[in-house]
């Protein structure tokens, strides 16, 4: 597995496990960015094109 330590954090490519948290990360990140509730995330199957094998 790639991955990459930096200052308490680490950086490594995601699998399919993963896939959950990136959504909930991103609908927090849309809240954040239009200040609602009410955002929309990834459409089902987006994700599957960044699975490693």
């Amino acid at each position: 597995m790639n991955k990459v330590m930096k200052m308490g954090y680490s950086i490594r490519i995601a699998i399919p496990e993963d896939e959950q948290r990136i959504r909930e990360l991103f609908i927090e990140m849309l809240q954040t960015i239009y200040h609602t509730e009410e955002v929309e995330g990834y459409e089902s199957g987006c994700l599957n094109r960044y699975w490693t094998n």
